[in-house]
């Protein structure tokens, strides 16, 4: 996807292979930008962060998703993966099984998810 791309990791120390099987079991809410679906945050969060996801998708996207969650039913059927609706965010948000929150939009929204929940936030702000 980011062939035009290069860059560089740093690395601190010996550098130590992971195995995601060995990290806590959680569950993660992605919740999907507006300006792209948000594939590859519900993919990092099942497959190297162990975590079952809750994919809420940007309003814009909710057509997207639908392709995603056809794809991506062997998934759903395991019950690692789940969609919810586009309106459903602070239900989302607060909820007090989530392990972490995926966000990526704008910074007052991420203020306002971080002042609702404890839930640590990962966030990628674009304001």
């Amino acid at each position: 996807m980011y062939a035009d791309r290069s860059g560089r990791i740093r690395v601190k120390g010996e550098p130590k292979q992971v195995n995601p099987m060995d990290k806590p079991a959680g569950i993660i809410a992605v919740l999907g930008a507006g300006n792209y679906s948000s594939s590859l945050e519900m993919m990092k969060a099942m497959f190297f962060e162990n975590c079952a996801v809750v994919h809420k998708p940007h309003h814009l996207n909710e057509e997207t998703d639908a392709v995603w969650a056809k794809i991506m039913q062997p998934l759903i059927d395991h019950g690692v993966l789940s969609f919810c609706a586009s309106d459903q965010s602070l239900d989302l948000t607060v909820d007090p099984r989530l392990s972490e929150i995926y966000f990526t939009g704008g910074t007052g929204t991420a203020q306002a998810i971080m002042s609702a929940t404890g839930t640590p936030l990962i966030s990628e702000s674009n304001d």
